[in-house]
């Protein structure tokens, strides 16, 4: 397992998250 991608993961979840709550 990748700690990189795992990571990426997250970070574009979080993102993804925070922007819809945003619109």
């Amino acid at each position: 397992m990748q700690e990189t991608s795992f990571a990426e993961c997250i970070v574009l979840r979080l993102t993804y998250v925070v922007n819809f709550l945003k619109f």
